[in-house]
């Protein structure tokens, strides 16, 4: 670690200061690091790890540089409050489009603000060495947890065995991209077959409009007392679930003539399997249109 001395007239005498750029540059790299993060988030950028952490180290550069070769009030206020953020926010967060760059200048300004009071109530009750603790133990958490998370997606990715689909249905066929899920546990009590989940708009390539109308007015508690045939051959019926972020929901149940699963391992026909679908798609299908129970793989 080494100092810099830099002094200033201030009413009559000369104040010194000890500035350590080494510690200065790191403290400021951390917190540049973590606010760049957070507007790329809130705002959207695109802007992977390494741009953000270049972004950062910029940022902390320039304001070490200010402070040890200081210049006139005006052009310190106009290099460090807009010229700097610019810079940062536009590589940092990748944030291209001027509406979208001032909105992140002005999350930064807003986060930085928030976190110089946080950093000050931590100060009041842990001191500056607890404060550094708690930073240098956040960043290893921080690190750890980037590190791990993207390592653990591209592993359950991989582990999704997936597979073609085609549906049947009254002489309507579809074909859809599917994976087997470990976490599908859902089983038909009724049909005594276990239970795969699909979207309701690939549903609603298999059936007519008139039969997809009296499923939704099923699922809305509206069922006719003598329905049409094409709707009670579906044998539609009701099925709880739950999952996370949901205790319990209710989803509906139908059956279909036929579903052929086809891949590099898997090929068979499954008569009359049962499906299920929600009243609105979940993010859980990602790229695919259906969830395949992961006993379909045995049976």
């Amino acid at each position: 670690m080494f100092s810099s001395k830099y002094s200033r007239w201030n009413r009559g005498c000369f104040l010194s200061y000890t500035i350590y750029p080494d510690e200065l540059f790191v403290t400021n790299l951390v917190m540049d690091y973590y606010l760049l993060r957070l507007v790329k988030k809130l705002c959207g950028g695109r802007a992977g790890v390494l741009a953000s952490l270049g972004g950062a180290a910029f940022g902390a550069l320039s304001y070490c540089m200010l402070i040890l070769f200081p210049v006139s009030f005006p052009v310190n206020t106009l290099l460090a409050y807009v010229a700097i953020n610019t810079i940062m926010v536009r590589f940092g967060c990748g944030l291209r489009t001027p509406g979208r760059l001032c909105g992140g200048i002005a999350g930064l300004y807003i986060a930085g603000f928030l976190m110089g009071g946080m950093l000050e109530v931590l100060k009041r009750f842990l001191g500056f060495a607890g404060t550094k603790d708690v930073l240098l133990a956040g960043t290893v958490c921080y690190l750890v947890y980037a590190a791990v998370l993207p390592r653990y997606r591209e592993w359950r990715k991989k582990s999704r065995i997936r597979c073609r689909v085609r549906l049947q249905m009254e002489g309507q066929i579809t074909e859809v991209n599917a994976f087997f899920d470990t976490g599908n546990s859902l089983y038909d009590p009724i049909a005594q077959k276990p239970v795969s989940i699909i979207q309701k708009g690939t549903l609603e390539k298999l059936c007519d409009a008139d039969t997809m109308e009296k499923l939704q007015e099923f699922q809305r508690g509206k069922a006719e007392k003598e329905p049409a045939l094409s709707f009670r051959r579906m044998h539609p019926h009701f099925l709880a679930y739950s999952s996370l972020g949901c205790s319990c929901g209710l989803l509906v149940a139908v059956t279909l003539d036929a579903m052929y699963l086809e891949n590099e391992n898997v090929q068979k026909v499954i008569h009359a399997p049962v499906i299920a679908f929600s009243g609105e798609d979940s993010s859980a299908f990602g790229d695919c249109q259906m969830i395949l129970h992961p006993n379909l793989i045995d049976s």
